[in-house]
């Protein structure tokens, strides 16, 4: 696969595996991200609500 990788890709996978990557996200951030709705669901509400002439805009 490190055959595949761009130059770009391949410096910055060496950079993760020599560690030099931190997360900065705390358990705040965390739980907003996680009480979103997946991107499937939305989509198929935004569809449904287009077909059905319900779709505003704001």
């Amino acid at each position: 696969m490190k055959d595949e990788l761009s130059t770009e890709e391949r410096e910055l996978l060496h950079s993760w595996e020599q560690g030099e990557w931190q997360s900065v996200a705390d358990a705040e951030l965390l739980d907003r991200y996680r009480e979103g709705i997946p991107y499937q669901t939305l989509m198929a509400s935004v569809l449904h609500k287009y077909v059905h002439g319900t779709l505003a805009e704001r």
